[in-house]
């Protein structure tokens, strides 16, 4: 009767270690760059342009040296609000950093286009900010479901 126990106990410890490894996040290391290369598939990210260092620091207060990666699009018409920001973080310290600088960008484009731009401020508010491994991922867009998709394809193991 003890080895039939134990054998039970033995898959049931498997299955549960299966189960704990198919539940958990498990995300590659990829290079920002290559990331970069599937995203600019997307027709609305090819339109944007990207942005600098400079432009990191400006509406975000990120400095790029600071983290393993960073990628910024930019709406070219300062009527548009597309945006998207992708950060690969050197350790999760930094997610603070991260949700501070999205959120005060939020508002500040929010503040922007309060009581004028309709469109913009509905794009604003369903605007999509996650962290994902040792990623971030910003996206503001019409469009901004497939650019998470994509996001998520790209760095899945």
């Amino acid at each position: 009767m003890d080895m039939k126990l134990a054998k039970f106990l033995c898959v049931i410890c498997l299955a549960a270690f299966l189960v704990g490894i198919c539940w958990t996040d498990n995300y590659a290391d990829k290079p920002v760059a290559e990331i970069e290369q599937v995203m600019l598939h997307n027709e609305k990210v090819f339109e944007l342009t990207k942005g600098t260092a400079n432009d990191l620091r400006r509406y975000y207060s990120l400095n790029e040296e600071d983290y393993d990666g960073c990628i910024l699009y930019r709406s070219i018409s300062p009527m548009d609000v597309d945006e998207l920001l992708i950060v690969k973080m050197k350790d999760s310290s930094q997610k603070e950093t991260l949700e501070t600088a999205v959120e005060n960008r939020l508002e500040t484009q929010k503040k922007s286009f309060e009581g004028y731009g309709v469109e913009q401020t509905a794009l604003l508010s369903d605007a999509v900010f996650e962290f994902k491994g040792d990623y971030a991922f910003f996206g503001v867009s019409g469009s901004v479901q497939d650019w998470e998709k994509e996001f998520l394809s790209s760095i899945q193991n």
